[in-house]
């Protein structure tokens, strides 16, 4: 039987050793993900070169995909590397303190914009949720809060407003030159953080084809404002290889396209690549001519492994996507899933 679902790792130094990596192909890992917020150019150059290295030796095709850091919505770091915030308590958004010295009262942050994005009253969230505060007073260097949910806040985790309204841009100078990056290690993908608009990714997939890539791109849905509004939620999609959705609390979600087709997009891992033949036995996509013509390796065909969200919804084969148009071929089953998906924005973002 065909596995639809895929698995994604994340490489780092646990998995630096031949023996591990190796492992971690043997046991299934479908793709590796190279988080380009921490390391070296060198250094996930020589990851990506593991992986292709082990891939082979396991008589496998496993994907790379470079994950852009994008804008660094994050709390720089505490003394003691960890705190513990009681909720009713204050605490300080400070951009003046050393990034280095954080402790339980005020912590530094990265985006020193995010000062002039909030207001007292609005609602922030850290580390994916898991605490949240209450702006309280805002001046010309920190954010003053109280904490609505506490617990353990450790260095670096991310921050946002709920109810979205950040003005960070979806592509740093850092992003532009990581893309440039990506395409010398030969990513599969590129997923892009915290998109905006189709704008966002239609620059990055020019900045990939000036490179001389040909990698497909993941739109990461981080922001709250994003997944309120269809219309661009839509033409984000329709730009996108590929769509991951994130939310406050953790846990990922794919979202449809419109209220057309649920656009399931999955890492490929078969022999085809975008009309190119791929040996599952040398670990790369040789870019031959297709050597199998007829057996689906258009855009959203069975086989693909990626489907382009347009291609699904216009019914262009979509890998056994159902027809929605065609009553009990699973039409009453997407409308439940998106009546769930729904329901759990809703929750996140209230």
């Amino acid at each position: 039987m065909l596995r639809r679902t895929k698995i994604v790792a994340t490489l780092g130094p646990a998995t630096d050793s031949p023996e591990s990596l190796s492992a971690i192909i043997a046991a299934g890992v479908d793709v590796t993900r190279l988080n380009f917020s921490h390391g070296s150019a060198e250094d996930h150059m020589e990851r990506a070169r593991r992986v292709r290295e082990s891939a082979k030796a396991n008589g496998r095709f496993v994907a790379l995909l470079a994950d852009l850091q994008g804008p660094k919505l994050r709390i720089a770091r505490f003394a003691d590397n960890k705190v513990t915030l009681k909720a009713g308590q204050q605490f300080v958004l400070d951009a003046a303190v050393d990034k280095e010295a954080g402790n339980d009262e005020r912590v530094g942050i990265d985006y020193e914009q995010l000062i002039k994005d909030v207001k007292p009253g609005d609602i922030l969230v850290l580390d994916d949720g898991r605490i949240e505060m209450e702006v309280e007073s805002v001046d010309d260097t920190s954010i003053s809060s109280r904490v609505l949910i506490g617990g353990p806040l450790s260095n670096n985790k991310g921050l946002n407003k709920r109810g979205g309204g950040l003005s960070a841009e979806a592509l740093t100078e850092k992003d532009k030159q990581d893309i440039v990056t990506a395409a010398k290690l030969g990513a599969d993908y590129v997923a892009v953080s915290f998109v905006r608009t189709a704008d966002d990714m239609h620059v990055a997939r020019r900045l990939l084809k000036d490179a001389g890539s040909e990698a497909r791109l993941v739109a990461k849905i981080e922001r709250a404002e994003l997944a309120h509004d269809n219309a661009a939620l839509d033409a984000v999609i329709e730009a996108s290889d590929a769509v991951m959705v994130a939310r406050p609390g953790g846990g990922n979600r794919r979202r449809r396209a419109g209220g057309r087709a649920e656009a399931h997009h999955q890492p490929r891992t078969g022999t085809q690549y975008r009309g190119h033949h791929r040996d599952p036995d040398d670990g790369i996509h040789d870019r031959k001519p297709n050597a199998h013509p007829g057996r689906g390796v258009g855009r959203g065909k069975r086989g693909d492994g990626l489907h382009r969200c347009g291609d699904a919804v216009r019914g262009n084969g979509g890998g056994g996507l159902p027809d929605r148009s065609s009553p009990g071929n699973g039409a009453d089953l997407h409308r439940r899933r998106e009546a769930a998906f729904d329901a759990s924005v809703k929750a996140s973002y209230p």
